[in-house]
């Protein structure tokens, strides 16, 4: 397994394109002589982009995740929002309850596909010896958390507040994404707790 050296390795769960806040931090941060690596997502249909390149002074590695990810079940929530909380939703109900319905296989299909990416994102983390690991956005710490929680300092920033991008409002569609945001905000309070 490759060891990728650096004092800083961040962590994103996008392929870092577009992510304006994190190309800006890490190239900042390379400006003035930190190493930086930042983790991002390769998806098996973007043939554009390069697993690995150097952009602004600092290296981006992108870990492969299948091209077939679920399609937004929810509209108006983001797809990594939506995925996210279903993965969670499958995890507490009752098998019996899920058995051979469409909502079923959506979650199934959801938890596969997140639990792929997690593992791969954690594989990832684990071929970068750095000195801080820098988590962006929720599922990102759960997994630099996993990794590294007292071996490393870690350091949490959330771009948007995550789950305050479920609708707050009466619409039966959200209801169960808005308790499991009820869920996992105590979480996420709890892991912050250990980082920076």
């Amino acid at each position: 397994m490759t060891i990728y050296q650096a004092d800083i390795c961040m962590l994103v769960e996008n392929d870092v394109t577009h992510d304006s806040r994190v190309l800006r931090e890490a190239a900042t941060l390379a400006s003035v002589g930190w190493r930086v690596i930042v983790l991002g997502v390769y998806r098996s249909n973007d043939k554009q982009l390069s697993m690995d390149e150097t952009y602004a002074g600092f290296r981006i590695l992108r870990f492969p995740i299948s091209s077939t990810l679920l399609q937004r079940y929810f509209q108006g929530v983001p797809r990594r929002i939506t995925i996210y909380l279903l993965l969670m939703l499958y995890n507490l109900l009752p098998r019996g309850l899920l058995r051979d319905t469409t909502l079923a296989q959506v979650l199934h299909k959801s938890y596969r596909q997140w639990t792929l990416i997690h593992n791969q994102a954690k594989a990832a983390l684990q071929q970068v010896d750095a000195r801080v690991y820098h988590a962006h956005d929720y599922p990102a710490l759960l997994a630099v958390h996993q990794v590294y929680a007292g071996k490393r300092p870690i350091v949490y920033d959330s771009h948007e507040l995550f789950f305050d991008q479920v609708p707050n409002n009466n619409d039966k569609q959200f209801a169960v994404m808005r308790a499991m945001v009820e869920i996992e905000v105590p979480i996420e309070k709890e892991l912050i707790k250990g980082v920076e």
